[in-house]
């Protein structure tokens, strides 16, 4: 016999049983959701500012369609010339 507003041992083992289902179920969940986060990660385009596809810079490469000249832009708006190794603007195209 139970005491009163107290759980018997059946609730109790109940309780635990759906409270080991949620946590079960959440766990589901959360591996589903790091699987297709990760899936997205890879199918991202690495460019050549990237260090390999999980090590991503952030940047976007844009290409000037006339003169072929390279500018980097990051997420919050900045936009910068690419310049190479000598401090060069990058710029695969015909002369400015």
């Amino acid at each position: 016999m139970s005491k009163p507003g107290g759980l018997t041992k059946q609730h109790k083992k109940t309780v635990a049983d759906v409270i080991w289902v949620v946590v079960s179920e959440l766990s589901k969940a959360a591996c589903y959701l790091l699987v297709i986060l990760l899936l997205i990660q890879l199918i991202q385009k690495v460019d050549s500012t990237d260090y390999s596809w999980y090590r991503r810079s952030n940047l976007r490469l844009h290409v000037d369609s006339e003169y072929g000249c390279h500018y980097l832009s990051t997420r919050g708006g900045g936009v910068t010339p690419r310049l190479d190794a000598e401090g060069e603007h990058v710029c695969t195209g015909r002369e400015p």
